[in-house]
Parts: structure tokens; C-alpha cells; sequence
């Protein structure tokens, strides 16, 4: 028995080592929600337009067609709460903003928050929904 108990812990070491390496790896990738904040923050002196809205907006306005400085911080299923929380804790950084513009549609007006989402915000963009309490785990 004991010689049975040692080789599924010798078995589960290496599975536990390749979870964790593999766990630390993938915490380190850039995501995209980090390389747009990354990109708003490094560009923050100099955006006059700020596109928000979700995945339409995201993908169908182009910031290179302005005539100004103009970064897109929409995102896929974001809503009009983190539309306005992103302005609103970015606002004294945006020096030269002049526009915002909010791309709105009808999950725009349907949905308060996407709570599979809300974890993102809280850990990317420091921004929490209604004061919920999250955990790095999740």
C-alpha cells in the first residue's frame, strides 16, 4: 500500500509542476484588455476622441479615419456603466479630449453589466461593478 501511495504522488508531482508553471505563464500574456489600457494610458496627453461602446463600435469604427487623435477603448458586450466608469476615472489624465463618442445599441440598453466581464474590468481597469467583492482566483 504505502509503495502504491508513493507512485501516485510521484505520478501527481510533475502534473502539479506543469499546472503551475503553466498557471504563471499564462497570467503574464498580455491580454487585450491590458494592451488597450496599456495603449490609453501611453497615449492619454495627446487623444482629443475617445470611442467607447461594445463590440460594434470596437470593431466597425476606425481611429486612423478621424481627422483627430482618436483611441478606441470599446470592447465586446462592455455597457454603458463601464463606458461612463472608464471616462470618469481616466478623465484628468485625457488632457486634450474633446470628444467622446459612445457607440449605443440594443444590448447596450439592455443589459447593466455583464457579470462574466466584471471580473476583467475589476483586475485590468480597476473598476468595480456596484462594490462587488472579487477574487484573483476567479
Amino acid at each position: 500500500m504505502k509503495q502504491f501511495v508513493l507512485r501516485i504522488i510521484v505520478f501527481i508531482i510533475p502534473l502539479f509542476l506543469v499546472s503551475a508553471v503553466l498557471e504563471y505563464k499564462i497570467r503574464s500574456v498580455d491580454s487585450y484588455y491590458k494592451q488597450k489600457i496599456n495603449g490609453l494610458i501611453s497615449q492619454a496627453d495627446s487623444i482629443e476622441v475617445l470611442i467607447l461602446g461594445s463590440s460594434h463600435a470596437a470593431e466597425g469604427i476606425d481611429p486612423g479615419q478621424f481627422d483627430m487623435k482618436a483611441y478606441n477603448m470599446a470592447f465586446g458586450s462592455q455597457t454603458l456603466y463601464y463606458d461612463k466608469r472608464l471616462t470618469i476615472n481616466r478623465l484628468n489624465e485625457l488632457t486634450s479630449l474633446k470628444y467622446v463618442l459612445i457607440s449605443i445599441d440594443y444590448q447596450s440598453l439592455y443589459y447593466p453589466h455583464n457579470p462574466t466581464r466584471d471580473l476583467f474590468y475589476h483586475y485590468y481597469y480597476d473598476i468595480d461593478y456596484d462594490e462587488e467583492f472579487y477574487m484573483k482566483e476567479d
